[in-house]
């Protein structure tokens, strides 16, 4: 038998731990078959037509879609609340305003990494950086371009499309490890959530700086100038550290050289 200083010393990691145990069981008993169920559903949504007035550009995995509260709201019901496919219908109804929510969400965040490199602006300029309404106005910028997982350098919007070719959504992967949620929840919708960062926390979309040089480059500032107005700018750059015969063979345009 524990004496009360034996059981006060042990007893808060004891408590946590059984607390996680049962966290574990209830995603994989109740929630994980509500996902799945989810899973099933989706994969026929995206294959149908859109609903009328529902018609959007770019919708998001399921992995997102399982977040957004309707959704959310269903998987987590309390035990013994019966979840069907009809469960969802509600929740389908409000899918072109959730991923409007969703995108603009993912567009502020990229645009609060445009940010010109300090170094790639005239110290004696005056002029002020773009503003706009809302940061994701920064993401009309010639600069705004970003680096992806396996060196992908991509503009707005390509940045928020998939990583991988044979994807049809922008996902993050994961190796299952059934001790942690997010690995439980993972493993029945097959992906993580949409975010700038791998599940360590490591960035995977970054601000690709050199391409405020080619926008100083073609004499214009990188805070200021957009992607319309480097186009009607048409400068033409040429790489020297490429080997071309006869000269002008690497002459790009201004997104070509970045």
């Amino acid at each position: 038998i524990l004496s009360p200083i034996e059981w006060a010393r042990i007893c808060p990691d004891l408590l946590e731990r059984v607390d996680g145990y049962r966290q574990q069981i209830t995603e994989l008993m109740l929630y994980n078959p509500r996902r799945k169920v989810l899973v099933g559903l989706y994969n026929e949504y995206v294959r149908k037509p859109a609903p009328p007035g529902a018609a959007v550009d770019m919708l998001p995995h399921v992995a997102d879609l399982a977040t957004f509260p309707p959704f959310d709201d269903i998987i987590k019901a309390p035990k013994g609340t019966s979840v069907g496919a009809e469960s969802f219908q509600a929740a389908f109804a409000q899918l072109p305003s959730l991923v409007q929510g969703w995108r603009d969400d993912i567009e502020a965040q990229l645009g609060a990494l445009v940010v010109t490199p300090r170094e790639s602006v005239d110290a004696d300029s005056p002029t002020p950086g773009y503003t706009g309404p809302k940061p994701s106005d920064r993401l009309k910028l010639a600069s705004a371009v970003f680096s992806k997982e396996g060196g992908v350098i991509d503009m707005f919007p390509d940045v928020i499309l998939p990583f991988y070719s044979h994807s049809l959504f922008n996902a993050r992967c994961v190796h299952t490890n059934e001790e942690t949620v997010e690995s439980i929840t993972a493993d029945a919708l097959g992906a993580l959530p949409w975010s700038l960062t791998n599940p360590h926390g490591v960035p995977i979309v970054q601000l690709f700086t050199p391409a405020a040089d080619v926008v100083r480059a073609c004499g214009l500032d990188p805070r200021t100038a957009t992607r319309e107005d480097m186009d009607a700018r048409n400068a033409r750059l040429i790489c020297k550290d490429c080997p071309s015969s006869p000269p002008l063979q690497h002459c790009r345009t201004w997104k070509n050289a970045v």
